[in-house]
């Protein structure tokens, strides 16, 4: 058994227990949104170096400030004063960072200049982290309270298409010594998941108003997926020429810190 299914079966566990006291005292929802700030290989931002460089097989993910939003479920543990199980979902979004798009406008301004029509397309990063774990909880007074938590679970990565089209080359583009007048090009990335863990703490500052700062460890994701590409080598042909290949780079591990304002029913 891997790591991703002792962490499924361990999931699965704390779901079937957390769903054993759904009747419980002290049960509720709370909705949550804030902001991410990427950290490690995971933010690097040199395109030379990234995976949004010419097919790079590094680590560095190049991604840029996002937000999250989310539900959690949370039941108090009778016999253990201010614990409580923890059940929650959150959808995570990551631009790819300003060093990466502005070398990317710059090769777009260059084309412009040889184009009559360019256009490009970058990939954004969606998370869809599942995860269960603990809450402690010390009260203070008036509805407030500071309070750690701690979930494993699985995340599910998205990563949305990345294309080029280019138009009326005045000039061939010359790509491996291939010569293109127009050209479109697409990856298409396949979806992943791994295994992933959470640590946070926080403050509540009135009896249904929370805030808090986590480290989000989202696991290692393989960036894969089908290259596609249309094409002419000569100006005068009616219809592009066609192509599609699996391509395969290397993995990123998005790890992150969030903070976020949450609101319990």
């Amino acid at each position: 058994m891997n790591c991703t299914q002792r962490l499924s079966a361990l999931l699965a566990a704390l779901l079937l227990a957390a769903g054993g006291t759904l009747k419980a005292q002290n049960t509720g929802f709370t909705f949550t949104g804030g902001w991410s700030f990427p950290i490690g290989n995971y933010a690097h931002s040199d395109l030379q170096r990234s995976q949004w460089g010419l097919a790079n097989k590094c680590p560095d993910g190049g991604a840029g400030q996002g937000g999250l939003l989310g539900v959690q479920w949370s039941s108090a543990i009778g016999s253990m004063e201010g614990f409580s199980w923890m059940v929650s979902i959150d959808l995570i979004f990551s631009d790819l960072n300003s060093d990466i798009k502005t070398s990317t406008f710059e090769v777009r301004r260059v084309m412009e200049s040889n184009f009559s029509e360019v256009s490009f397309t970058l990939p954004y990063y969606y998370n869809l982290p599942l995860m269960a774990g603990l809450r402690r909880e010390w009260t203070l007074s008036n509805g407030q309270g500071i309070f750690v938590e701690a979930q494993v679970g699985l995340d599910y990565c998205i990563i949305s298409d990345r294309s080029v089209s280019l138009r009326g080359g005045a000039e061939p583009l010359v790509i491996a010594g291939n010569r293109f007048y127009d050209y479109d090009y697409t990856d298409r990335f396949n979806n992943t998941l791994s295994a992933a863990f959470r640590l946070g703490v926080g403050y509540r500052f009135a009896e249904r108003w929370q805030a808090e700062v986590a480290l989000w460890y989202l696991g290692t994701h393989l960036i894969s997926g089908t290259e596609e590409v249309a094409f002419k080598t000569d100006p005068s042909y009616t219809s592009m020429t066609e192509a599609k290949q699996d391509f395969m780079l290397s993995e990123i591990a998005p790890m992150l810190i969030a903070a976020r304002i949450g609101f319990r029913l």
